[in-house]
């Protein structure tokens, strides 16, 4: 997985290549991208939550896209910074955990209470994925194991609201985010234990 992982990164990079050149041509600078993918994507969250789940997961998932290059921007003209790569993971922590309240609200709308806690346990599930892996590594252990990280998340939620399948959505990203958390759980036990 890890290795599809960063074939599609690669390709990503090289696909949007033109479009960083772009940015990096009018000056943006990377933390300005990531403020942009954080607005986009928050202003995804009213339309979620009243069921304009189409338009909702286009501006969600445009939101996402400009969060994915800011990374690709840095890297391009060398402006890679510490406090750069904490703000893109603060931004993702904030654009994802937003969506899913919104779809946690559109859910409840429709009295779809087993929604609802689906979308608390994917809620949780994905904070923890990133956490594992964050307190991982502060331990010296390489953690980016695991079927779903947020790129499959983000990817999964934006197709279950284009093709306005949400309950099933949610009810698979709770599952295979849990299954990702228990994964890197199980890596990082097998990893301190050697």
């Amino acid at each position: 997985m890890e290795a599809l992982r960063r074939a599609g990164k690669a390709w990503l990079e090289k696909a949007t290549h033109p479009l960083i050149a772009w940015f990096d041509a009018r000056r943006v600078t990377p933390n300005q991208l990531s403020v942009t993918g954080l607005i986009v994507t928050l202003a995804s969250t009213p339309l979620i939550a009243t069921g304009w789940l189409t338009t909702g997961a286009i501006l969600f998932g445009l939101g996402s896209l400009t969060d994915a290059l800011d990374g690709a921007l840095a890297r391009h003209h060398a402006q890679a910074s510490k406090f750069g790569a904490f703000l893109d993971s603060t931004f993702d922590r904030i654009g994802e955990g937003a969506a899913l309240v919104a779809l946690a609200v559109y859910f409840a709308n429709a009295d779809r209470n087993a929604a609802v806690a689906a979308t608390a346990v994917a809620m949780l599930s994905g904070n923890l994925t990133s956490y594992v892996r964050a307190r991982a590594e502060s331990l010296g252990v390489n953690c980016e194991v695991g079927w779903v990280s947020r790129t499959e998340r983000v990817t999964i939620m934006g197709l279950g609201m284009l093709l306005h399948v949400p309950e099933y959505m949610i009810y698979l990203l709770a599952a295979l985010t849990s299954f990702t958390v228990g994964q890197r759980v199980w890596h990082v036990h097998r990893r301190l234990a050697e």
